[in-house]
């Protein structure tokens, strides 16, 4: 090996160090080859970089519950951006609690027209979503409504 496959090398074995370190782990692989052009071959090298997670369990364990707890973080962000009624609010726990478009009308004491007009408001912001089977809570409402139902409990 010559001095130059040397340095590539500790470079490389400083970077494994480093990245053990981290939570992902970097391979950096460099491979030197020659490019054929019209008059001679030049010197190329190529280099692939992956990203694997670490083979410690603990550690692919503490990387998805990081993962997991900003993606969660970032939706309870969304939602308190979200400036949503009192009324949405109860009919967002009435559709968590199973309650029908009509039924809806009988829990809350609001018209059915202003009641439509707060599902389309919820529609809007992704809370709700209507299939075949009636109104449904996409996951970034079900997460508004444990935030909600914490507020009207106390």
């Amino acid at each position: 090996m010559g001095k130059r496959q040397t340095k590539v090398n500790q470079k490389q074995s400083k970077i494994r160090k480093q990245n053990n370190k981290n939570r992902l782990n970097n391979i950096h692989k460099n491979k030197r080859d020659k490019k054929p052009t019209s008059h001679r071959n030049r010197p190329l090298l190529r280099q692939k970089d992956h990203n694997i997670l670490p083979k410690n369990r603990k550690i692919k364990i503490r990387f998805l519950w990081g993962y997991l707890k900003k993606e969660y973080t970032r939706v309870v962000n969304q939602i308190e951006n979200l400036e949503i009624t009192p009324e949405e609010e109860e009919i967002i726990i009435a559709i968590y609690s199973g309650a029908t478009t009509d039924q809806i009308t009988q829990i809350i004491d609001i018209e059915s027209n202003q009641i439509q007009i707060h599902i389309q408001n919820l529609k809007n912001k992704e809370i709700l979503k209507e299939n075949k089977n009636g109104l449904k809570l996409i996951s970034k409402g079900k997460i508004a409504t444990n935030l909600y139902i914490d507020d009207i409990n106390n």
